[in-house]
């Protein structure tokens, strides 16, 4: 009885030996949808650095490079530090790994982040009656992002309006199909003209939602253009928006001039575009890139998640650059409650946690930024141990 007791304790403490060396893990997640200066571009491979000799992540701990595009998502696999040193094998495959990942972001320094858009996007125009000041607008945006997209982003068109009187079905049409030429995709936007009709919205979406390219791994998403202060099919949309929702398919909304925005907020799953001249193929909220990022991962108090970005939340109804006090802890509450209704939760379980600030922050103070930050993470059982504007050095991890 007393060997299988000693043997169980042996076994729980190699278990838990085994558990701190091995499964130890450094997240590297950059955020480059607002794009990077050269300087902090060479911090960060300056960071993660590959040694054969005194390398910042030992006992064979997994260091994995995420880096968040304007198009797409982008992992690199891990590689993995042997404990001091690590044989010429290994370390040629985990230098390769590192080279390739930095290869492909630097470009990102180079050009505007949104200068080439490669998504299968479903722009979703409202053509009712009260858009007829308005739509000229939106045409020569959809014309703006055309230009941009990459030759293999598919985009597809629908437009909406309707009356009572009409079937469901005719109350949207399918301008474009998951179209990649140029050429089509522009003759098809320059035929969109105003109706005389009302906003039947759920048409509308019910077909967008038919045009997804379930199987793509590029973003794929809905893009809808609106002015409206009502909507004349007020349940159905709202139930085939709820369809959106429980299928995680994801749609942007664009509010344009005199709109009902809490009314346009109904419709979106990821806020409300107000620069609906800059449309971005990624999710510009940093809580949303936390929340994915996250949801597959099971982080332990063992592991580092460094993080490179503005932390500066785009969502309409928590976007810090139009918040005066961000950090106060009733505005910290109301986004609170805002993810857990929108089924958003964090869980870091101890995680250490370190935030390098790029890029400009002229609209939001870094002070005020940290203290919302701060409130946050302690709340997701995170431990924040650096949060700062200054460059992140291997010494500050150690």
């Amino acid at each position: 009885m007393q060997k299988g007791i000693k043997m169980t304790i042996k076994l729980l403490g190699i278990f838990l030996l085994f558990n701190i060396t091995v499964f130890a893990r450094t997240y590297i997640f950059v955020d480059l949808s607002k794009g990077m200066t050269q300087n902090e571009f060479q911090e960060i491979k300056t960071l993660s650095a590959i040694n054969k000799i005194n390398t910042l992540y030992k006992n064979k701990e997994k260091v994995y490079l995420y880096a968040l595009f304007q198009h797409r998502p982008y992992r690199a696999r891990p590689f993995i530090y042997f404990q001091d040193t690590i044989n010429e094998e290994k370390y040629t495959k985990a230098k390769n790994i590192h080279e390739n990942f930095f290869k492909k972001i630097e470009k990102y320094t180079k050009i505007p982040p949104q200068k080439y858009l490669d998504a299968n996007i479903i722009f979703l125009v409202d053509r009712s009656k009260k858009m007829h000041n308005d739509l000229e607008e939106v045409k020569q945006i959809l014309r703006d992002f055309v230009a941009r997209k990459t030759p293999r982003a598919k985009i597809s068109i629908v437009t909406f309006d309707g009356t009572d009187f009409m079937p469901n079905k005719k109350r949207s049409h399918i301008l474009m199909d998951s179209v990649r030429n140029k050429r089509a995709l522009l003759y098809a936007i320059d035929s969109i003209k105003p109706s005389l009709y009302n906003c039947y919205l759920g048409s509308g979406l019910e077909k967008a939602k038919m045009l997804f390219q379930t199987k793509s791994k590029r973003p794929n998403f809905v893009v809808l253009f609106s002015n409206a202060q009502k909507i004349d099919d007020y349940p159905y949309a709202k139930k085939v928006v709820q369809s959106f929702k429980n299928s995680s398919r994801e749609i942007k909304v664009v509010p344009l001039s005199d709109a009902n925005l809490s009314l346009l907020q109904e419709f979106s799953t990821s806020g409300l575009l107000e620069d609906k001249n800059n449309i971005s193929t990624t999710d510009d909220e940093i809580i949303l890139q936390l929340h994915k990022f996250l949801q597959k991962k099971k982080l332990t108090r063992n592991d580092k998640l460094i993080i490179y970005s503005t932390m500066e939340n785009q969502d309409y109804l928590s976007n810090f650059s139009r918040t005066k006090n961000i950090d106060n802890p009733n505005f910290y509450t109301k986004i609170k409650q805002q993810n857990e209704k929108n089924g958003i939760t964090f869980h870091f379980h101890g995680a250490k946690v370190y935030v390098r600030i790029v890029g400009e922050t002229k609209n939001v103070n870094i002070d005020q930024l940290h203290t919302f930050w701060r409130l946050f993470f302690k709340d997701a059982k995170a431990n924040l141990l650096y949060f700062s504007g200054q460059p992140l050095t291997k010494e500050k991890l150690e």
